[in-house]
Protein backbone atom coordinates (compact mmCIF):
# COMPACT_ATOMS: atom_id res chain seq x y z
CA UNK A 1 0.00 0.00 0.00
CA UNK A 2 1.27 3.39 -0.95
CA UNK A 3 0.04 6.94 0.00
CA UNK A 4 1.11 9.56 -2.51
CA UNK A 5 0.71 13.05 -0.47
CA UNK A 6 2.31 16.25 -1.63
CA UNK A 7 5.16 17.89 0.16
CA UNK A 8 2.64 20.17 2.13
CA UNK A 9 0.93 18.09 3.78
CA UNK A 10 4.16 16.30 5.52
CA UNK A 11 4.63 19.66 6.67
CA UNK A 12 1.28 19.51 8.44
CA UNK A 13 1.29 16.86 9.91
CA UNK A 14 5.27 17.22 11.33
CA UNK A 15 4.48 20.41 12.66
CA UNK A 16 0.46 19.00 13.67
CA UNK A 17 -1.29 21.76 12.19
CA UNK A 18 -4.74 21.71 12.60
CA UNK A 19 -7.45 20.71 10.53
CA UNK A 20 -10.40 22.67 9.18
CA UNK A 21 -11.88 21.20 12.12
CA UNK A 22 -9.36 22.29 14.57
CA UNK A 23 -7.71 18.37 14.89
CA UNK A 24 -4.74 18.22 13.71
CA UNK A 25 -3.46 15.37 11.71
CA UNK A 26 -1.06 13.62 13.29
CA UNK A 27 -3.19 13.25 16.30
CA UNK A 28 -6.01 11.92 14.35
CA UNK A 29 -3.50 9.20 13.13
CA UNK A 30 -2.59 8.22 16.29
CA UNK A 31 -5.71 7.91 17.72
CA UNK A 32 -6.50 6.06 14.99
CA UNK A 33 -3.98 3.39 16.23
CA UNK A 34 -5.12 3.62 19.08
CA UNK A 35 -8.73 3.05 19.13
CA UNK A 36 -8.70 0.66 15.93
CA UNK A 37 -6.20 -1.55 18.11
CA UNK A 38 -5.11 -3.15 15.02
CA UNK A 39 -7.48 -2.08 12.70
CA UNK A 40 -9.92 -4.12 13.55
CA UNK A 41 -11.85 -3.14 17.01
CA UNK A 42 -15.37 -2.31 17.57
CA UNK A 43 -16.60 -4.25 14.42
CA UNK A 44 -19.59 -6.37 15.18
CA UNK A 45 -21.89 -8.60 12.73
CA UNK A 46 -24.54 -6.17 11.42
CA UNK A 47 -28.01 -7.17 11.27
CA UNK A 48 -27.66 -7.93 7.48
CA UNK A 49 -24.81 -8.84 6.33
CA UNK A 50 -25.49 -8.51 2.80
CA UNK A 51 -25.49 -4.87 2.20
CA UNK A 52 -24.51 -3.15 5.68
CA UNK A 53 -21.93 -3.33 8.71
CA UNK A 54 -23.19 -1.98 11.89
CA UNK A 55 -20.74 -0.68 14.28
CA UNK A 56 -20.89 -1.28 18.19
CA UNK A 57 -18.80 0.02 20.07
CA UNK A 58 -18.19 -1.66 23.31
CA UNK A 59 -19.40 -1.05 26.64
CA UNK A 60 -16.45 -1.59 28.41
CA UNK A 61 -14.61 1.53 26.40
CA UNK A 62 -13.13 4.31 28.70
CA UNK A 63 -14.52 7.76 27.83
CA UNK A 64 -12.03 9.79 26.18
CA UNK A 65 -10.98 13.37 27.34
CA UNK A 66 -13.50 15.86 25.34
CA UNK A 67 -10.71 17.45 23.73
CA UNK A 68 -9.24 13.99 22.62
CA UNK A 69 -9.05 13.56 18.69
CA UNK A 70 -11.21 11.07 17.50
CA UNK A 71 -11.25 9.13 14.60
CA UNK A 72 -14.82 10.17 13.42
CA UNK A 73 -13.50 13.64 13.37
CA UNK A 74 -11.29 12.81 10.29
CA UNK A 75 -12.56 14.89 7.57
CA UNK A 76 -14.57 12.85 4.69
CA UNK A 77 -12.61 14.84 2.30
CA UNK A 78 -9.21 13.50 3.69
CA UNK A 79 -10.53 9.85 3.43
CA UNK A 80 -11.31 9.90 -0.11
CA UNK A 81 -7.82 11.50 -0.66
CA UNK A 82 -6.52 8.83 1.41
CA UNK A 83 -7.96 5.93 -0.40
CA UNK A 84 -7.39 7.75 -3.83
CA UNK A 85 -3.84 7.39 -3.19
CA UNK A 86 -3.69 3.90 -2.22
CA UNK A 87 -5.26 2.44 -5.48
CA UNK A 88 -4.20 3.01 -8.87
CA UNK A 89 -7.07 4.25 -11.32
CA UNK A 90 -8.99 1.04 -12.07
CA UNK A 91 -8.33 1.93 -15.88
CA UNK A 92 -5.01 0.90 -15.76
CA UNK A 93 -5.84 -2.81 -14.31
CA UNK A 94 -8.99 -3.16 -15.87
CA UNK A 95 -7.16 -3.82 -19.06
CA UNK A 96 -8.58 -5.03 -22.30
CA UNK A 97 -6.94 -8.48 -21.58
CA UNK A 98 -7.86 -9.23 -18.28
CA UNK A 99 -7.33 -13.27 -16.89
CA UNK A 100 -10.69 -13.21 -15.62
CA UNK A 101 -10.07 -17.17 -14.62
CA UNK A 102 -7.64 -16.09 -12.31
CA UNK A 103 -8.53 -15.77 -8.55
CA UNK A 104 -5.11 -13.25 -8.12
CA UNK A 105 -5.76 -10.76 -10.96
CA UNK A 106 -5.15 -7.61 -10.62
CA UNK A 107 -8.75 -7.01 -10.55
CA UNK A 108 -9.57 -9.11 -8.08
CA UNK A 109 -6.80 -8.38 -5.41
CA UNK A 110 -7.92 -4.79 -6.47
CA UNK A 111 -11.78 -5.49 -4.87
CA UNK A 112 -9.96 -7.37 -1.35
CA UNK A 113 -7.84 -4.16 -0.77
CA UNK A 114 -11.05 -2.13 -1.05
CA UNK A 115 -12.91 -4.49 1.22
CA UNK A 116 -10.03 -4.32 3.75
CA UNK A 117 -10.46 -0.34 3.75
CA UNK A 118 -13.96 -0.55 4.84
CA UNK A 119 -12.77 -3.30 7.88
CA UNK A 120 -10.58 -0.59 9.79
CA UNK A 121 -13.78 1.60 11.08
CA UNK A 122 -16.96 2.82 11.66
CA UNK A 123 -16.04 5.64 9.71
CA UNK A 124 -13.84 4.13 7.03
CA UNK A 125 -16.89 1.92 6.10
CA UNK A 126 -19.45 4.95 5.14
CA UNK A 127 -16.91 6.59 2.83
CA UNK A 128 -15.34 3.42 1.70
CA UNK A 129 -18.50 1.49 1.34
CA UNK A 130 -19.03 3.84 -2.09
CA UNK A 131 -15.64 3.75 -3.02
CA UNK A 132 -16.09 0.09 -3.46
CA UNK A 133 -19.11 -0.22 -5.26
CA UNK A 134 -18.71 2.68 -7.59
CA UNK A 135 -16.22 0.41 -10.15
CA UNK A 136 -18.02 -3.25 -10.36
CA UNK A 137 -16.41 -5.63 -12.30
CA UNK A 138 -18.14 -9.48 -13.25
CA UNK A 139 -16.17 -11.42 -14.71
CA UNK A 140 -18.60 -15.04 -13.94
CA UNK A 141 -21.97 -15.50 -14.81
CA UNK A 142 -22.63 -16.02 -10.86
CA UNK A 143 -21.15 -12.54 -9.97
CA UNK A 144 -23.68 -11.06 -11.72
CA UNK A 145 -26.50 -13.50 -9.64
CA UNK A 146 -24.85 -12.67 -6.90
CA UNK A 147 -24.87 -8.32 -7.51
CA UNK A 148 -28.57 -8.37 -8.31
CA UNK A 149 -29.18 -10.40 -5.23
CA UNK A 150 -27.43 -7.87 -2.78
CA UNK A 151 -29.34 -5.34 -5.11
CA UNK A 152 -32.99 -6.67 -4.45
CA UNK A 153 -32.35 -7.19 -0.74
CA UNK A 154 -30.99 -3.35 -1.01
CA UNK A 155 -31.95 -1.09 -3.83
CA UNK A 156 -29.94 2.14 -2.28
CA UNK A 157 -26.62 -0.27 -3.27
CA UNK A 158 -27.74 0.54 -6.80
CA UNK A 159 -27.12 4.55 -6.29
CA UNK A 160 -23.32 3.96 -6.28
CA UNK A 161 -22.33 1.84 -9.08
CA UNK A 162 -20.83 4.40 -11.66
CA UNK A 163 -18.56 2.32 -13.85
CA UNK A 164 -20.01 -1.62 -15.05
CA UNK A 165 -17.56 -3.80 -16.85
CA UNK A 166 -18.83 -7.36 -17.96
CA UNK A 167 -16.54 -9.99 -19.61
CA UNK A 168 -18.04 -13.31 -18.93
CA UNK A 169 -17.95 -16.32 -21.40
CA UNK A 170 -21.59 -16.90 -22.87
CA UNK A 171 -22.03 -19.08 -25.65
CA UNK A 172 -25.30 -18.58 -26.67
CA UNK A 173 -27.96 -16.49 -25.24
CA UNK A 174 -30.69 -19.30 -24.18
CA UNK A 175 -27.51 -21.07 -22.81
CA UNK A 176 -26.64 -17.91 -20.08
CA UNK A 177 -29.47 -17.13 -18.42
CA UNK A 178 -27.47 -15.33 -16.02
CA UNK A 179 -26.30 -12.77 -18.23
CA UNK A 180 -29.35 -12.51 -20.68
CA UNK A 181 -31.74 -11.35 -17.25
CA UNK A 182 -29.64 -10.50 -14.36
CA UNK A 183 -27.62 -7.65 -16.46
CA UNK A 184 -30.81 -6.15 -17.98
CA UNK A 185 -32.08 -6.22 -14.34
CA UNK A 186 -28.72 -5.07 -12.74
CA UNK A 187 -28.71 -2.01 -14.85
CA UNK A 188 -32.22 -1.01 -14.44
CA UNK A 189 -31.51 -0.65 -10.32
CA UNK A 190 -28.37 1.56 -11.22
CA UNK A 191 -29.72 5.63 -11.87
CA UNK A 192 -25.85 6.61 -11.71
CA UNK A 193 -24.33 4.44 -14.05
CA UNK A 194 -22.49 6.42 -16.36
CA UNK A 195 -19.84 3.81 -18.29
CA UNK A 196 -19.95 0.59 -18.85
CA UNK A 197 -17.63 -1.78 -20.81
CA UNK A 198 -18.84 -4.69 -22.50
CA UNK A 199 -16.65 -7.86 -24.28
CA UNK A 200 -18.10 -9.71 -27.13
CA UNK A 201 -18.04 -13.11 -25.33
CA UNK A 202 -20.54 -11.12 -22.70
CA UNK A 203 -22.61 -8.85 -25.40
CA UNK A 204 -23.63 -12.01 -27.40
CA UNK A 205 -25.95 -13.13 -24.36
CA UNK A 206 -27.00 -9.50 -24.15
CA UNK A 207 -28.01 -9.84 -27.68
CA UNK A 208 -30.49 -12.25 -28.87
CA UNK A 209 -31.38 -13.60 -32.16
CA UNK A 210 -33.62 -10.70 -34.18
CA UNK A 211 -32.86 -8.64 -31.97
CA UNK A 212 -35.89 -6.28 -31.43
CA UNK A 213 -34.38 -3.91 -28.59
CA UNK A 214 -31.73 -2.27 -26.72
CA UNK A 215 -33.42 -1.00 -24.23
CA UNK A 216 -31.31 -2.66 -21.07
CA UNK A 217 -29.11 -0.01 -21.53
CA UNK A 218 -29.93 2.99 -19.60
CA UNK A 219 -30.11 6.56 -20.95
CA UNK A 220 -27.65 7.44 -18.15
CA UNK A 221 -24.53 5.81 -19.86
CA UNK A 222 -21.78 8.40 -20.92
CA UNK A 223 -19.23 6.44 -21.46
CA UNK A 224 -19.67 3.25 -23.59
CA UNK A 225 -16.92 0.73 -24.76
CA UNK A 226 -18.26 -2.60 -27.11
CA UNK A 227 -15.76 -4.89 -28.24
CA UNK A 228 -17.56 -7.31 -31.32
CA UNK A 229 -15.32 -10.17 -31.40
CA UNK A 230 -16.14 -12.02 -34.76
CA UNK A 231 -13.73 -14.80 -34.25
CA UNK A 232 -15.73 -16.01 -31.40
CA UNK A 233 -19.54 -15.96 -33.39
CA UNK A 234 -20.50 -19.58 -34.37
CA UNK A 235 -22.66 -19.80 -37.06
CA UNK A 236 -25.95 -19.75 -34.47
CA UNK A 237 -24.89 -16.14 -33.91
CA UNK A 238 -24.37 -15.04 -37.18
CA UNK A 239 -27.40 -12.93 -36.96
CA UNK A 240 -25.66 -10.86 -34.14
CA UNK A 241 -24.29 -8.44 -36.74
CA UNK A 242 -23.22 -5.03 -37.21
CA UNK A 243 -26.55 -3.53 -36.97
CA UNK A 244 -26.95 -4.79 -33.68
CA UNK A 245 -23.89 -3.11 -32.74
CA UNK A 246 -24.95 -0.20 -34.43
CA UNK A 247 -28.78 0.39 -33.19
CA UNK A 248 -27.23 0.14 -29.44
CA UNK A 249 -25.17 3.05 -30.03
CA UNK A 250 -27.81 5.02 -32.34
CA UNK A 251 -30.38 4.51 -28.78
CA UNK A 252 -27.67 6.41 -26.60
CA UNK A 253 -26.22 8.75 -29.05
CA UNK A 254 -27.97 11.57 -27.67
CA UNK A 255 -26.11 10.92 -24.15
CA UNK A 256 -22.78 9.47 -25.62
CA UNK A 257 -19.42 11.77 -24.39
CA UNK A 258 -17.43 8.63 -24.99
CA UNK A 259 -17.38 5.57 -27.40
CA UNK A 260 -15.08 2.94 -27.97
CA UNK A 261 -15.69 0.54 -30.94
CA UNK A 262 -12.44 -2.69 -31.26
CA UNK A 263 -14.00 -4.79 -33.26
CA UNK A 264 -12.00 -7.43 -34.38
CA UNK A 265 -12.08 -8.39 -38.04
CA UNK A 266 -11.92 -12.20 -38.87
CA UNK A 267 -11.34 -12.22 -42.78
CA UNK A 268 -11.45 -8.31 -43.31
CA UNK A 269 -11.71 -7.89 -47.01
CA UNK A 270 -15.22 -10.02 -47.14
CA UNK A 271 -16.03 -8.51 -43.98
CA UNK A 272 -16.18 -4.94 -44.85
CA UNK A 273 -17.79 -3.09 -46.78
CA UNK A 274 -20.18 -4.97 -48.09
CA UNK A 275 -21.61 -6.39 -44.39
CA UNK A 276 -24.38 -4.82 -43.27
CA UNK A 277 -25.52 -2.52 -45.22
CA UNK A 278 -28.52 -1.91 -43.89
CA UNK A 279 -27.41 -0.99 -40.78
CA UNK A 280 -28.35 2.30 -39.04
CA UNK A 281 -25.27 3.56 -39.24
CA UNK A 282 -25.20 2.87 -42.97
CA UNK A 283 -28.46 4.30 -43.77
CA UNK A 284 -29.41 7.27 -41.69
CA UNK A 285 -26.64 9.84 -40.39
CA UNK A 286 -26.35 9.69 -36.45
CA UNK A 287 -26.05 12.96 -34.22
CA UNK A 288 -23.69 12.74 -31.17
CA UNK A 289 -24.35 15.89 -29.95
CA UNK A 290 -21.97 15.57 -26.91
CA UNK A 291 -19.60 12.93 -28.36
CA UNK A 292 -16.36 14.34 -27.15
CA UNK A 293 -13.61 11.20 -27.42
CA UNK A 294 -13.96 8.56 -29.93
CA UNK A 295 -11.71 5.26 -30.18
CA UNK A 296 -12.31 2.97 -33.18
CA UNK A 297 -10.81 0.10 -33.72
CA UNK A 298 -9.86 -2.48 -36.35
CA UNK A 299 -12.54 -1.12 -38.56
CA UNK A 300 -12.32 1.46 -41.50
CA UNK A 301 -13.99 4.74 -40.10
CA UNK A 302 -14.34 5.97 -43.64
CA UNK A 303 -18.19 4.51 -43.41
CA UNK A 304 -18.55 7.21 -40.47
CA UNK A 305 -18.01 10.47 -42.04
CA UNK A 306 -21.75 10.97 -42.11
CA UNK A 307 -22.12 11.12 -38.56
CA UNK A 308 -22.62 14.38 -37.11
CA UNK A 309 -19.83 15.02 -34.35
CA UNK A 310 -19.82 18.57 -33.58
CA UNK A 311 -17.91 18.55 -30.11
CA UNK A 312 -15.50 15.56 -31.11
CA UNK A 313 -12.12 16.74 -29.32
CA UNK A 314 -10.18 13.27 -28.87
CA UNK A 315 -9.82 10.81 -31.69
CA UNK A 316 -7.85 7.34 -31.37
CA UNK A 317 -7.70 5.33 -34.56
CA UNK A 318 -6.12 1.58 -33.79
CA UNK A 319 -4.94 -0.98 -35.95
CA UNK A 320 -4.12 -4.23 -34.22
CA UNK A 321 -4.79 -6.99 -37.62
CA UNK A 322 -1.59 -8.08 -38.69
CA UNK A 323 -1.63 -8.35 -42.17
CA UNK A 324 -5.11 -6.57 -42.64
CA UNK A 325 -5.03 -2.72 -42.56
CA UNK A 326 -7.52 0.17 -42.90
CA UNK A 327 -7.14 1.82 -46.13
CA UNK A 328 -5.03 5.47 -45.32
CA UNK A 329 -7.87 7.68 -47.40
CA UNK A 330 -10.75 6.21 -45.01
CA UNK A 331 -9.00 7.64 -41.91
CA UNK A 332 -7.79 10.51 -43.60
CA UNK A 333 -11.78 11.25 -44.88
CA UNK A 334 -12.55 10.60 -41.49
CA UNK A 335 -10.33 13.29 -40.13
CA UNK A 336 -11.42 15.63 -43.31
CA UNK A 337 -14.62 15.32 -41.91
CA UNK A 338 -14.88 15.53 -38.34
CA UNK A 339 -11.05 16.98 -37.18
CA UNK A 340 -12.20 20.82 -37.27
CA UNK A 341 -12.10 20.62 -33.30
CA UNK A 342 -9.61 17.93 -32.58
CA UNK A 343 -7.22 18.57 -30.09
CA UNK A 344 -6.26 15.08 -28.97
CA UNK A 345 -4.93 12.28 -32.38
CA UNK A 346 -3.78 9.14 -31.76
CA UNK A 347 -2.78 6.83 -34.82
CA UNK A 348 -1.94 3.51 -33.41
CA UNK A 349 -0.55 0.52 -36.11
CA UNK A 350 -1.96 2.61 -39.06
CA UNK A 351 -0.89 2.75 -42.47
CA UNK A 352 1.50 5.92 -42.82
CA UNK A 353 -1.28 8.96 -43.71
CA UNK A 354 -0.40 12.63 -44.84
CA UNK A 355 -2.38 15.36 -43.53
CA UNK A 356 -2.43 19.30 -43.16
CA UNK A 357 -3.35 21.68 -40.48
CA UNK A 358 -6.14 22.71 -42.36
CA UNK A 359 -7.76 19.15 -41.27
CA UNK A 360 -7.54 19.79 -37.61
CA UNK A 361 -6.35 23.58 -36.93
CA UNK A 362 -6.78 23.21 -33.37
CA UNK A 363 -4.97 19.97 -32.90
CA UNK A 364 -2.13 20.05 -30.11
CA UNK A 365 -1.21 16.49 -28.71
CA UNK A 366 -0.74 13.87 -31.31
CA UNK A 367 0.42 9.95 -30.07
CA UNK A 368 2.15 7.81 -32.66
CA UNK A 369 3.92 4.44 -33.30
CA UNK A 370 7.44 4.75 -34.63
CA UNK A 371 7.97 2.76 -37.03
CA UNK A 372 9.29 5.29 -38.70
CA UNK A 373 9.80 8.72 -36.90
CA UNK A 374 8.49 10.54 -40.40
CA UNK A 375 5.52 8.44 -40.38
CA UNK A 376 4.73 9.23 -36.45
CA UNK A 377 4.17 12.86 -37.19
CA UNK A 378 1.37 13.15 -40.55
CA UNK A 379 2.27 16.74 -41.13
CA UNK A 380 4.73 18.94 -42.88
CA UNK A 381 4.35 21.27 -40.60
CA UNK A 382 1.47 22.80 -38.01
CA UNK A 383 1.43 25.84 -35.74
CA UNK A 384 -0.85 24.53 -32.97
CA UNK A 385 1.01 20.91 -32.05
CA UNK A 386 2.41 21.37 -28.43
CA UNK A 387 3.11 18.16 -27.59
CA UNK A 388 4.20 14.44 -29.45
CA UNK A 389 3.84 11.14 -27.65
CA UNK A 390 5.50 7.73 -29.07
CA UNK A 391 4.95 4.26 -28.25
CA UNK A 392 8.19 2.36 -28.07
CA UNK A 393 9.99 -0.87 -27.12
CA UNK A 394 11.55 0.19 -24.15
CA UNK A 395 12.91 -3.32 -22.90
CA UNK A 396 16.62 -3.14 -23.23
CA UNK A 397 17.01 -7.25 -24.11
CA UNK A 398 14.73 -6.97 -26.99
CA UNK A 399 16.00 -7.34 -30.85
CA UNK A 400 14.51 -4.06 -32.34
CA UNK A 401 15.50 -2.36 -35.94
CA UNK A 402 18.33 -0.07 -35.86
CA UNK A 403 16.04 2.72 -36.29
CA UNK A 404 15.02 2.58 -32.57
CA UNK A 405 17.95 2.93 -31.38
CA UNK A 406 18.19 6.35 -30.66
CA UNK A 407 14.46 6.62 -29.89
CA UNK A 408 14.69 4.05 -27.12
CA UNK A 409 18.52 3.92 -25.85
CA UNK A 410 19.19 7.59 -26.17
CA UNK A 411 22.51 7.12 -29.31
CA UNK A 412 23.09 9.89 -31.34
CA UNK A 413 22.34 8.70 -34.62
CA UNK A 414 21.53 11.72 -36.49
CA UNK A 415 18.74 12.46 -38.69
CA UNK A 416 16.23 9.63 -36.91
CA UNK A 417 15.05 11.44 -33.72
CA UNK A 418 15.35 15.55 -34.77
CA UNK A 419 15.99 17.54 -31.88
CA UNK A 420 13.45 19.84 -30.10
CA UNK A 421 14.82 22.83 -31.53
CA UNK A 422 14.93 21.56 -35.60
CA UNK A 423 11.21 20.53 -34.92
CA UNK A 424 10.23 23.92 -34.09
CA UNK A 425 10.81 24.68 -37.65
CA UNK A 426 8.05 22.46 -38.49
CA UNK A 427 5.99 22.74 -35.31
CA UNK A 428 6.97 26.36 -33.67
CA UNK A 429 4.72 25.82 -30.78
CA UNK A 430 6.25 22.21 -29.56
CA UNK A 431 6.98 22.30 -26.17
CA UNK A 432 8.07 18.35 -25.85
CA UNK A 433 8.35 14.47 -26.72
CA UNK A 434 7.27 11.85 -24.10
CA UNK A 435 8.26 8.09 -24.77
CA UNK A 436 5.39 5.37 -23.52
CA UNK A 437 6.59 2.12 -23.24
CA UNK A 438 5.16 0.04 -25.79
CA UNK A 439 4.10 -2.47 -22.99
CA UNK A 440 0.83 -0.29 -22.54
CA UNK A 441 -0.48 -0.30 -26.21
CA UNK A 442 -2.72 -2.72 -26.39
CA UNK A 443 -3.68 -2.54 -22.71
CA UNK A 444 -4.22 0.94 -21.99
CA UNK A 445 -4.03 2.83 -24.94
CA UNK A 446 -5.66 5.66 -23.74
CA UNK A 447 -2.29 6.32 -21.42
CA UNK A 448 -1.49 9.17 -23.12
CA UNK A 449 -5.25 10.55 -21.50
CA UNK A 450 -4.73 9.16 -18.29
CA UNK A 451 -1.38 11.22 -17.98
CA UNK A 452 -1.57 14.20 -19.80
CA UNK A 453 1.82 15.88 -20.57
CA UNK A 454 2.88 19.10 -18.78
CA UNK A 455 6.09 20.86 -19.01
CA UNK A 456 7.09 19.04 -15.89
CA UNK A 457 6.23 15.52 -17.10
CA UNK A 458 8.80 15.96 -19.96
CA UNK A 459 11.58 18.05 -18.88
CA UNK A 460 11.44 18.13 -15.16
CA UNK A 461 11.80 16.35 -11.93
CA UNK A 462 8.52 18.15 -10.60
CA UNK A 463 5.92 16.24 -12.82
CA UNK A 464 8.28 12.35 -12.25
CA UNK A 465 5.67 10.27 -10.55
CA UNK A 466 5.18 6.41 -9.58
CA UNK A 467 2.22 4.59 -9.22
CA UNK A 468 2.82 0.98 -7.42
CA UNK A 469 0.25 -1.76 -6.46
CA UNK A 470 1.42 -5.32 -5.76
CA UNK A 471 3.86 -5.77 -8.60
CA UNK A 472 1.95 -2.97 -11.21
CA UNK A 473 4.69 -0.10 -10.91
CA UNK A 474 4.25 2.46 -13.04
CA UNK A 475 6.98 5.18 -13.50
CA UNK A 476 7.14 8.18 -15.64
CA UNK A 477 10.36 10.16 -15.12
CA UNK A 478 12.45 12.64 -17.50
CA UNK A 479 9.38 12.20 -20.31
CA UNK A 480 9.47 8.18 -20.30
CA UNK A 481 6.65 6.21 -19.04
CA UNK A 482 7.27 2.78 -18.61
CA UNK A 483 7.17 -0.04 -16.34
CA UNK A 484 9.41 -1.12 -13.76
CA UNK A 485 10.84 -4.72 -13.72
CA UNK A 486 8.78 -6.64 -11.62
CA UNK A 487 9.85 -9.10 -8.19
CA UNK A 488 9.58 -12.14 -10.09
CA UNK A 489 10.40 -15.50 -8.69
CA UNK A 490 13.79 -16.70 -8.39
CA UNK A 491 12.70 -19.97 -10.15
CA UNK A 492 11.02 -18.56 -13.22
CA UNK A 493 12.51 -18.80 -16.93
CA UNK A 494 15.14 -16.47 -18.32
CA UNK A 495 12.63 -15.52 -20.90
CA UNK A 496 9.94 -14.27 -18.53
CA UNK A 497 12.37 -11.58 -16.94
CA UNK A 498 10.22 -9.35 -18.52
CA UNK A 499 7.35 -7.72 -16.56
CA UNK A 500 3.69 -7.43 -18.11
CA UNK A 501 0.91 -5.89 -16.54
CA UNK A 502 -1.20 -9.02 -16.58
CA UNK A 503 1.90 -11.73 -16.17
CA UNK A 504 -0.34 -12.95 -13.00
CA UNK A 505 2.13 -15.77 -12.42
CA UNK A 506 4.66 -13.19 -11.42
CA UNK A 507 2.32 -12.03 -8.04
CA UNK A 508 4.38 -12.72 -4.96
CA UNK A 509 4.01 -15.80 -4.12
CA UNK A 510 2.77 -15.00 -0.42
CA UNK A 511 -0.89 -14.28 -2.41
CA UNK A 512 -2.62 -17.14 -2.52
CA UNK A 513 -2.60 -19.15 -5.77
CA UNK A 514 -6.27 -21.14 -6.67
CA UNK A 515 -5.53 -24.28 -8.80
CA UNK A 516 -9.58 -25.60 -7.71
CA UNK A 517 -12.24 -25.16 -10.43
CA UNK A 518 -14.77 -24.78 -7.45
CA UNK A 519 -12.72 -21.98 -6.50
CA UNK A 520 -12.34 -20.14 -9.38
CA UNK A 521 -16.36 -20.30 -9.31
CA UNK A 522 -16.14 -18.11 -6.11
CA UNK A 523 -17.52 -14.35 -6.36
CA UNK A 524 -14.61 -11.80 -7.13
CA UNK A 525 -16.96 -9.67 -4.60
CA UNK A 526 -17.25 -12.78 -2.52
CA UNK A 527 -18.24 -12.10 1.48
CA UNK A 528 -16.21 -13.64 4.30
CA UNK A 529 -19.28 -15.40 5.69
CA UNK A 530 -20.33 -19.10 5.43
CA UNK A 531 -22.16 -19.02 1.95
CA UNK A 532 -20.29 -16.47 -0.13
CA UNK A 533 -23.86 -14.53 -0.86
CA UNK A 534 -22.61 -11.32 0.09
CA UNK A 535 -21.36 -8.58 -1.72
CA UNK A 536 -20.13 -6.13 1.12
CA UNK A 537 -17.86 -8.05 3.48
CA UNK A 538 -18.91 -8.99 6.88
CA UNK A 539 -17.48 -7.77 10.30
CA UNK A 540 -15.03 -10.20 11.88
CA UNK A 541 -14.94 -11.84 14.91
CA UNK A 542 -14.15 -9.50 17.62
CA UNK A 543 -12.95 -12.02 19.72
CA UNK A 544 -10.69 -13.26 17.64
CA UNK A 545 -6.83 -11.69 17.67
CA UNK A 546 -5.82 -9.24 15.27
CA UNK A 547 -3.16 -11.99 13.88
CA UNK A 548 -5.75 -14.34 13.31
CA UNK A 549 -8.50 -11.68 11.69
CA UNK A 550 -5.81 -10.79 9.07
CA UNK A 551 -4.99 -14.51 8.23
CA UNK A 552 -8.78 -14.83 7.47
CA UNK A 553 -9.11 -11.53 5.31
CA UNK A 554 -5.75 -12.37 3.26
CA UNK A 555 -7.23 -16.41 3.03
CA UNK A 556 -11.07 -15.53 2.52
CA UNK A 557 -10.90 -15.27 -1.44
CA UNK A 558 -9.58 -18.54 -1.60
CA UNK A 559 -11.63 -20.52 1.24
CA UNK A 560 -14.61 -21.86 -0.09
Amino acid sequence: MHLFLDSNSHAKEDQGQPSENGVSTASVVATLESESKGGYAYLQPGDDDHCALDLHRSQNVTKRSPNKARIDDMPTELLYGIFERTIPPTSLLHTKFRSFSSQNSFTRLLVKQKKDLLMVCRSWYDVGLSYLYEDVAIFWPTQAIKLLRTLEENSSMGNLIKTFYISCVATKYYECPQISSAIPAIFAMCPNLVETDIDSISLRALCPPNLTSTTWLPHSITHLALTCNTNMFDNHHADLSRSSIFDIIERLSTTLASLTLAIVINDFCSWFPSLDQSASAYRSSIEFPHLQSFSISNYSPGCLTHWVLPSLQRVTLINSMCGHWVGDHDNTNFIKSHGRNLKYLQLQGTLPMQLDQNMCPALEHIVGDPRDYDESVPFDSHSELRWIDLWVDLRPNRRRPRRFWPIVMGGQRPGLLPSLESLRERFPSLVGIRRLSHDFASDVPHLSLLFPPGPTTVGGKEGDFEVKFLDFHLRSRNGVVKFVRSRIRRDGRDDDQGFHPLAIERLRPEWPIVDDDEEREELAFEDSDEDGSSYVPSDPDTEDSDSDIEEDLISSDSDT
